[in-house]
């Protein structure tokens, strides 16, 4: 058989071509299925848009949280007429330690840099003058220990 139609055991035709379906079907019956068909478009068309968004959520929540950006360990260490940072309304104070995203981290490094310059300007020091010598050595005992211990330890040999 010579057709452009799916045939079945029996010959039967198995699907039927855009006329034959329009000739066996009621005008209301076309209408009805066609709006179906779009109803349905527009449905895969919602999701997708919400799986999109989804993704996109996700991706904030995670780079909110740390999980997709690393993390550091920041000591906040500011001149004495400083007491803080303020980023993103968020306050950091003078004196304590906090495990930040990294962006965050370097944010609060230029701050205090910039503090500590501004310092030495005001007291008419060299810009240098508060740079604080690191000293951090690293040896086969460091492999499994946290950066804080090891300054701990660093800040004991200074001592």
């Amino acid at each position: 058989m010579a057709n452009n139609h799916s045939d079945d055991k029996d010959g039967k035709k198995l699907f039927l071509d855009e006329d034959e379906v329009k000739g066996a079907l009621l005008p209301s019956e076309i209408a009805s299925i066609e709006a179906e068909a779009e109803k349905q478009v527009d449905r895969e068309l919602r999701q997708k848009a919400k799986d999109e968004y989804r993704e996109k959520a996700l991706q904030r929540a995670r780079q909110a949280r740390g999980i997709t950006e690393p993390t550091e360990t920041v000591i906040i260490d500011l001149p004495s007429y400083a007491d803080r940072i303020l980023l993103d309304n968020v306050a950091y104070l003078q004196g304590m330690t906090y495990t930040v995203r990294q962006s965050v981290a370097d944010q609060m490094r230029e701050v205090m840099q910039n503090a500590w310059e501004h310092q030495a300007v005001v007291d008419g020091k060299p810009e240098n003058f508060y740079r604080k010598q690191r000293e951090v050595r690293f040896g086969a005992n460091d492999l499994n220990r946290s950066a804080e211990a090891i300054n701990k330890s660093n800040t004991l040999l200074r001592a």
